[in-house]
């Protein structure tokens, strides 16, 4: 059984995860916290194994994983991926060790089963290929479709363009052709609608 310290200590830093600001990158507006991109990808990545008959199994993988994978982000705040790879070469090493330390640190005691399913959901440690490839999928079209968002609230800064376009290619590589999705494919073509709206706005 999981212990009651992993429960609360969890949920602690779930509250947390919804005061901590993604895009800061980007002047927006409104709030866009983890805690909402964790629900909404969590939705989307649903929405796509509905999509690519995806067993119980990897439905359940695709699902919760995305619902945690930010969680070490309650102590780093918010770290773009792209940024991770570039400057933090062993970044899924130091995260998976503020995850043992902070969440699973209950020496002398060893983790639960449970708590160690956890660890395993957080990094997609033994998960099938098809629920990581979701995972990421669902990732950034969270995120493309909050973009689509900020500029249907009239959101017009220049890093908005830039966020947009780089979205697409990575939907295009992300999606590959056991997937196919329609989802992905709508937003991609939503994201590429308004950068030829701006295109022709300058052209004018």
């Amino acid at each position: 059984m999981i212990t009651v310290k992993t429960v609360t200590d969890l949920l602690d830093k779930l509250y947390v995860l919804g005061s901590i600001e993604r895009a800061i990158q980007l002047p927006h507006i409104g709030t866009y916290t983890v805690a909402e991109h964790s629900f909404r990808g969590a939705v989307l990545a649903w929405l796509l194994c509905q999509e690519s008959w995806c067993s119980n199994t990897e439905i359940t993988q695709a699902v919760f994983g995305f619902l945690v994978h930010d969680l070490p982000e309650a102590w780093t705040g918010d770290i773009p991926y792209h940024t991770k790879k570039k400057y933090l070469p062993d970044w899924e090493e130091w995260e998976s060790e503020i995850i043992e330390d902070e969440i699973l640190g209950l020496a002398p005691l060893k983790p639960t089963k449970a708590e160690k399913m956890l660890k395993k959901s957080i990094f997609q440690h033994d998960f099938n290929e098809k629920a990581k490839t979701i995972i990421r999928l669902a990732d950034i079209l969270e995120f493309a479709h909050w973009l689509i968002r900020q500029y249907d609230l009239g959101n017009r800064h220049r890093n908005l363009y830039k966020c947009i376009s780089e979205s697409i290619t990575i939907i295009t590589t992300t999606n590959p052709n056991f997937l196919k999705s329609r989802i992905a494919q709508d937003i991609s073509q939503q994201c590429a609608n308004i950068l030829a709206e701006e295109i022709a706005k300058n052209e004018k």
